[in-house]
């Protein structure tokens, strides 16, 4: 089986990148599924970008003093977590932040049922 066309990693990147200067790059969508429990992971969430790129594993944290978001990572061999996929900008990542706890404040948790969330 061939793949028509794989975009490796740098390329990505470099897109991404040329997006989020030129301010074309729009999220379209967060989807955001809470989780009920006493730990600090209070939800997760999915991002779509441009209604043709999405992010899934995105993690709302309560921190000590406020809530954030993590990217979706990985563990290396090492043992060390590295983000899979992560803004690069500070703009574009407070930009998102915002966007995500936006839509985790005003979620009834609705969003539990969709079928999306199934990974």
């Amino acid at each position: 089986m061939t793949v028509p066309y794989q975009m490796d990693r740098d390329t990505l990147a470099k897109s991404f990148k040329k997006a989020v200067h030129k301010n074309t790059m729009e999220i379209t969508n967060v989807r955001v599924k809470k989780v009920e429990n006493d730990s600090k992971l209070k939800a997760y969430a999915s991002i779509t970008f441009d209604e043709a790129f999405v992010l899934h594993n995105v993690k709302v944290i309560q921190g000590q003093d406020t809530i954030f978001i993590a990217m979706p990572n990985r563990l290396t061999k090492n043992g060390v977590f590295r983000d899979i996929a992560h803004p690069i900008t500070s703009n574009f990542r407070d930009m998102l932040q915002s966007k995500v706890l936006d839509a985790y404040h005003n979620t009834n948790g609705d969003d539990q049922k969709d079928d999306s969330f199934n990974w």
